[in-house]
């Protein structure tokens, strides 16, 4: 890999339907470059955290070999609860909970109470 792209984008802007939501996060590698989306408005606190959410993940899906189609593919297929990389079906959801674990713990580190908590 040779760079890294990060940027806010509108869900219009989204690679997959599945990524469109605000607050998702997408990445994908391409041409030597790991391209990271998160749909906001800005790269603020969140947008960072998510951010850095899909930076672990991927560069953990690379170490496990979990190649990036079986992710989206599971992504594009998915309609249960929740975030797709949480079903226990996942591909991916051991490096995803791991970059959960990174990503909250960031937000402790940042001050951010209550991160991630659904009212």
């Amino acid at each position: 890999m040779k760079r890294i792209v990060i940027e806010a984008i509108t869900p219009e802007q989204a690679r997959l339907p599945a990524y469109s939501v605000m607050g998702c996060g997408d990445w994908w590698r391409e041409n030597g470059t790991l391209n990271i989306r998160v749909v906001g408005d800005d790269l603020d606190e969140e947008g960072f955290l998510i951010a850095l959410h899909e930076l672990v993940e991927e560069r953990l899906c690379a170490i496990a070999g979990v190649p990036q189609q079986e992710v989206d593919d599971f992504d594009a297929q998915f309609c249960g609860d929740g975030e797709p990389g949480d079903d226990i079906a996942a591909p991916y959801r051991e490096q995803h909970r791991k970059a959960m674990i990174i990503e909250h713990l960031m937000a402790v580190f940042m001050g951010i109470k209550g991160y991630g908590r659904i009212e």
